[in-house]
């Protein structure tokens, strides 16, 4: 009989990149100027998308941890099941 282990620490989100979320504003702003006013709008796509996935690494962390302590409550109960059974046989 063995204790349960602990479950995998959930990864990280990817920090949000500012360099990669501004980027692309400079040179859709240019092309608005210079053909549509269309592109400006495919460029604030960008950083929107990028917080948008920070937002969703941190909330799917959020819920791993929760479901490993959740696991891992469920094994200790379990585990401490175990011990009383074979403490009530031994005795």
């Amino acid at each position: 009989m063995l204790a349960p282990s602990l479950p995998p620490e959930p990864r990280d989100p990817e920090p949000l990149s500012w360099l990669l979320m501004l980027l692309p504003l400079p040179v859709g702003i240019a092309m608005a100027l210079l053909f549509s006013p269309f592109f400006l709008m495919f460029s604030l796509l960008s950083p929107i998308t990028a917080v948008g996935r920070n937002y969703d690494g941190k909330r799917r962390k959020r819920k791993a941890l929760a479901r490993n302590a959740e696991t891992m409550r469920e094994d200790l109960l379990a585990f401490i099941d175990q011990l009383d059974q074979r403490r009530a046989v031994a005795a």
